[in-house]
Order: C-alpha cells, then sequence, then structure tokens
C-alpha cells in the first residue's frame, strides 16, 4: 500500500468517526432543547441520520474487513 493510499484511508477513518461523532452530538442537542416535535428538531434529526449514514459508511469502508469482523 501507498503512502497516499494509507493516508487517504486514515483520513476516511477519521472523517467517518467525526460524522458518527456529529450526529450523536446532533440528537443529544436536539433532545435536549426539547426541540424534537418542532420543525427545526426534525430538520437536525434528519441531517444527524445522514450524517451517521455517510460517517458509518466511511468508516467501515475506510478500514477493510472492521465491518465484516462486526457482522459475522
Amino acid at each position: 500500500m501507498g503512502v497516499t493510499a494509507a493516508l487517504l484511508q486514515k483520513g476516511r477513518s477519521v472523517l467517518g468517526g467525526y460524522l458518527l461523532l456529529s450526529c450523536i452530538g446532533y440528537f443529544a442537542a436536539t433532545i435536549a432543547t426539547g426541540m424534537v416535535a418542532s420543525s427545526t428538531g426534525l430538520f437536525l434529526g434528519v441531517v444527524a441520520a445522514l450524517f451517521g449514514v455517510v460517517g458509518w459508511w466511511l468508516l467501515f469502508r475506510g478500514i477493510p474487513g472492521t465491518a465484516r469482523q462486526i457482522i459475522s
């Protein structure tokens, strides 16, 4: 594996982890501020879900074999 590929893999893992943490933070902020039933809360929920999905995909795509180990 070349240096560029290794850096790209590490970058994907870091970005994926950041997006997953952002997802958790958005949900926590929405619940903590009581905006769950408001339109702002709904918007933040959708953004958090998108961040979570993209973060999960980046994190486990960036670390080959990890997702397979978790599933099996």
